[in-house]
């Protein structure tokens, strides 16, 4: 009894070692009457699917060199998946190698195609996996998510987040794929700028960002005309709003009733409602803009 506990023994310390075939030849001579048989065939069972694994390795190995990334990470999930022991340092560092180097591959090759930028954040996330606090890789992956969300935007028609996302890759890389981002946001400031005057409704945060964009856009446009009307309304607008925060109602009334004039409708009936409450409150309305 002692020799075959011994067996057994010498069977699971050299499987912990690693010496797999010692470890199977010495379960294999547990004979069938030892208590611990049954644990010899699990034993054995798992030897021999280490060894068709092991066997498997060196075809594996010619992915690698051969830069064939999505072989190589195929293979090596199929080898992980059949037992996540099996050469666990290894098959980790190649897997990080292969998802590192395919997506790379992607963001070079993508020449600005979302899709391409999105199949290799699904690499970069992988290989994030296996090395959370690598930065470089962090920080490619926020580029490319920055970039796929500003494409996203611009699918749907939503400039202000064609510009929020695609600003923030732009600022911190500005030649990022190829460089096309500054024309692309030179293209979409204006849009952004409209898109929040629209939305509004005399809110002084979305228009004080839709400032901002006019801003952007006059850099390269500084003559276009609907432009500077644009933000000289704007300008008018809060200005008069501080006014009218001050009780000050006529320079209120001074800022907002040329507006009104040319533009009755202007932020959706916001400026008329609030005309209508500074010409109530002053003591002497300007007549041309405040109905006696």
């Amino acid at each position: 009894m002692r020799i075959r506990d011994s067996l057994n023994a010498a069977a699971h310390l050299h499987r912990e070692r690693g010496d797999w075939q010692v470890a199977l030849d010495l379960a294999r001579q547990i004979p069938p009457e030892s208590p611990n048989y049954a644990l010899a065939q699990q034993l054995i069972q798992e030897m021999q699917e280490l060894a068709e694994l092991e066997a498997a390795w060196p075809e594996g190995q010619t992915q690698i060199p051969a830069e064939n990334w999505q072989g190589a990470i195929s293979n090596l999930i199929w080898m992980r998946s059949q037992n996540p022991e099996f050469r666990d340092i290894e098959v980790g560092e190649q897997l990080y190698l292969a998802n590192e180097r395919l997506a790379r591959q992607l963001i070079d090759q993508a020449a600005g195609n979302a899709e391409s930028l999105r199949a290799a954040i699904i690499y970069l996330d992988q290989a994030l996996t296996l090395k959370p606090t690598h930065r470089e890789l962090i920080d490619e992956k926020e580029l490319a998510v920055g970039f796929v969300a500003g494409s996203d935007a611009l699918g749907r028609g939503d400039w202000v987040g064609v510009v929020t996302n695609w600003e923030k890759v732009f600022n911190k890389r500005s030649d990022y794929q190829g460089g096309i981002l500054g024309q692309r946001l030179v293209d979409a400031y204006p849009r952004a700028a409209r898109q929040l005057i629209a939305e509004a409704d005399g809110s002084e945060r979305l228009l004080d960002q839709a400032l901002g964009f006019l801003d952007k856009s006059l850099v390269s446009q500084p003559e276009d005309e609907d432009l500077l009307e644009q933000r000289r309304l704007i300008v008018d607008y809060l200005d008069g709003l501080a006014a009218f925060r001050l009780e000050d109602w006529d320079l209120s009334i001074a800022y907002w009733g040329p507006i009104q004039v040319a533009y009755p409708d202007y932020q959706n009936g916001a400026l008329e409602d609030k005309l209508r409450v500074a010409c109530a409150n002053s003591a002497s309305p300007d007549e041309t803009y405040c109905a006696p």
